[in-house]
């Protein structure tokens, strides 16, 4: 595995005035929701999460204090699960496939979101890649996998644009990305 970089979680907040289907509001949603979730797993800043699948590199996460209403706000771990790996996964999108939030998907599609180049202006359908994103709570590497393939199958349903699948898991920290 490569050098660990540095991810720091709140960094998305500021990035969502330029990016299309991000607001700061909902930046802000994500990255608390993610700090939740690894708080609840006894992590600190610092962790590393590990990613694997078309990607293979490591993170030392760092986020901002989560509070007594932070926790209360996010009480339900399994939305917050949810919201939690979907900042992760924005992070790793733009980070490692250089692509960013278009558009979040409606239900049934198969999918969450629309990504596009970062830094451009997309039109759906045009240069765009679909986004499913999972999070687990607690699990294991073979929990991992057994997501991603479920996913695998739930995202062919759509198909004529390429895809992306990104799976979160808290308790090790680690990552799964497929594309």
């Amino acid at each position: 595995m490569a050098t660990t970089s540095l991810l720091d979680l709140a960094t998305l907040i500021p990035q969502a005035v330029s990016v299309a289907g991000l607001t700061p509001a909902l930046a802000t949603v994500f990255v608390e929701a993610s700090a939740v979730c690894l708080e609840h797993n006894k992590h600190k800043p610092g962790v590393t999460l590990h990613v694997r699948g078309t990607s293979s590199c490591a993170y030392a996460l760092s986020w901002p204090q989560v509070t007594q209403q932070i926790r209360d706000a996010h009480h339900d771990l399994q939305e917050a699960t949810e919201r939690g790996a979907t900042g992760i996964a924005v992070h790793l999108a733009r980070d490692l496939l250089g692509l960013e939030l278009a558009q979040r998907s409606r239900k049934g599609g198969g999918f969450d979101y629309w990504l596009c180049p970062a830094g451009q202006q997309c039109f759906l359908f045009q240069n765009t890649t679909r986004m499913e994103v999972s999070g687990i709570l607690t699990g294991s590497s073979a929990d991992v996998q057994s997501r991603v393939n479920q996913k695998k199958r739930q995202i062919a349903k759509s198909s004529g644009t390429p895809s992306c699948i990104v799976v979160v898991e808290f308790s090790e920290p680690q990552s799964h990305i497929v594309t």
